[in-house]
């Protein structure tokens, strides 16, 4: 299995209502979570969490599908060199 770093970016909208179950999906995909940092941006009321995430690229692919898979939530991964 090749090892990745890659950078998740997550923006959450409705956030009373859906920041319980992104939390659920990371708690679940903990294991290829290395770092996270979350801001609330309340210009646009919109939360956006980085993720730094280390492992096999498909299990970092199937945490980005289940964070889009909830209304409200987009997630995208930025991979750069190492």
């Amino acid at each position: 299995m090749e090892e990745y770093v890659l950078v998740v970016s997550i923006t959450v909208k409705q956030r009373n209502v859906n920041a319980p179950k992104v939390n659920k999906v990371l708690t679940s995909c903990g294991e290829v979570v290395l770092a996270r940092m979350g801001i609330h941006y309340e210009k646009c009321d919109v939360n956006i969490i980085t993720l730094v995430t280390v492992g096999d690229k498909k299990d970092i692919q199937s945490l980005v599908k289940k964070l889009t898979a909830i209304k409200g939530v987009k997630a995208a991964i930025t991979s750069l060199p190492v």
